[in-house]
C-alpha cells in the first residue's frame, strides 16, 4: 500500500504512484494471486487525517492476515 498526501504537478507520491502499481501487476498475475495493491492519496500533505488512518488500517487488516 502506498499512502500519499501530496497533490499538484510537483508531487512525488500520490497519483504519480499509479505507474508503480501498473508495473507490479504482472508480477501478481504470474503467481495467480489477486493483487493486494492499494493507493490512498488523501491530498492533505504529510499529516494523516483520522479518516485516512482508518482506511489504511482497514486495508492492512484485510490484506495482511
Amino acid at each position: 500500500m502506498i499512502l500519499g498526501g501530496e497533490s499538484g504537478s510537483g508531487a512525488a507520491d500520490g497519483d504519480r504512484s499509479w505507474l508503480l502499481f501498473e508495473a507490479a501487476l504482472p508480477v501478481w498475475r504470474m503467481y495467480g494471486e489477486p493483487s493486494r495493491l492499494g493507493l490512498l492519496n488523501h491530498r492533505q500533505g504529510h499529516s494523516i487525517s483520522p479518516e485516512s488512518f482508518e482506511r489504511m488500517a482497514e486495508w492492512l487488516a484485510t490484506y495482511l492476515r
